[in-house]
């Protein structure tokens, strides 16, 4: 009886000790290393809780780092997130800012002035084995959410642009066309 009692108590404090470590390693884990799979038909593993929006908002833009991955699954075949930190979407800002100023697109040759009218999505997908940031763009009163804003037409209203972490550059600018 003695040993029983003992060694259930063995085991609860191993299997705490080793809950503690979890979590402490999970809390410490840097997000530009954490890349997580989702799988179209299968929710495992996927928080989808909206207590865990992550708002950025300076005195330029508001905007919501997504985490309800699945819902954003049709961003890329191989479904593969993670989530970026605010530093690395104040940096692809940044870029974005300056590339759509020394590269105005001829659909939409002020929108860099513009920008501070936009809300943002911003979501972290992987490309060719590249971190990307997916930033969604969109100018209507819509309040901020991680699920998807897509509209059909819409102008300049819509746009969507990808940064690449590695290389420090947009990619794929997509403005919406008009009707």
């Amino acid at each position: 009886m003695i040993t029983t009692t003992y060694t259930n108590g063995v085991l609860t404090l191993i299997v705490i000790l080793l809950t503690g470590l979890f979590v402490n390693n999970c809390a410490n884990a840097s997000p530009d290393n954490v890349v997580v799979s989702v799988q179209p038909s299968t929710q495992s593993n996927v928080k989808e809780s909206s207590t865990n929006e992550v708002v950025i908002k300076t005195d330029k833009f508001e905007g919501i780092i997504c985490l309800n991955f699945s819902k954003w699954s049709f961003l890329n075949e191989s479904n593969s997130f993670w989530i970026p930190t605010k530093d690395q979407i104040l940096e692809a800002e940044d870029a974005i800012e300056k590339y759509l100023k020394d590269k105005p697109p001829t659909q939409s040759p002020k929108l860099w002035q513009k920008l501070t009218r936009y809300k943002r999505q911003y979501v972290g997908i992987v490309v060719g084995g590249s971190k990307r940031i997916y930033c969604n763009f969109y100018c209507d009163d819509r309040p901020l959410s991680d699920a998807p804003v897509a509209v059909r037409d819409g102008g300049d209203c819509f746009f969507r642009v990808e940064y690449d972490i590695k290389e420090r550059k947009p990619y794929n600018l997509l403005i919406n066309g008009s009707a």
